[in-house]
């Protein structure tokens, strides 16, 4: 709820930068903490305070991402964008594993992961040239109204399918 509020009140390209951002960080700290100590010995607070603030900042990217995108490609578009992008998910996933254990098997897999930095590369950049969307207009001012708001209609429409 709390990641939906935040990219409903601010601007959407602001907030998914800094979400690349924050990911670029964690991923670069993961990586920095398995090429210190390739055998697992890693420091288990870190890797977890890591995997804690990966997973926070997913949970605000995410909705932040669904709703820019009909204001990035437009409502007519949005059909064909949502299957584009199920398509590349689907295509991609399936030719990523074969490579990551091709790289695994010649370089060590903190190196590996940190190879994967580079895709912020071209994603950074993708997301600082789109047009900035404006917010939503319909929920009323402020985040912590936003959450409430979100939580009284859910209430209210588990409400009407409980009747």
């Amino acid at each position: 709820l709390i990641g939906g509020a935040l990219a409903d009140r601010l601007e959407r390209r602001r907030l998914l930068i800094g979400c690349q951002v924050a990911a670029l960080a964690i991923n670069g700290g993961v990586a920095a903490l398995m090429l210190a100590e390739p055998f697992g010995a890693a420091n288990v607070a870190v890797l977890l305070g890591l995997t804690f603030a990966a997973a926070a900042n997913m949970a605000i990217d995410q909705p932040a991402r669904q709703a820019a995108t009909p204001a990035i490609v437009g409502m007519a578009a949005l059909p064909s964008a949502i299957t584009l992008q199920m398509v590349a998910q689907q295509v991609t996933f399936p030719l990523a594993l074969p490579l990551v254990g091709f790289l695994n098997s010649r370089m060590e897999p903190g190196e590996v992961y940190a190879l994967t930095l580079l895709a912020w590369a071209g994603v950074l950049p993708l997301v600082t040239s789109w047009g900035a969307p404006e917010p939503c207009a319909l929920l009323p001012p402020g985040v912590e109204k936003s959450v409430i708001f979100a939580m009284e209609k859910l209430r209210d429409a588990l409400q009407q399918w409980s009747e």
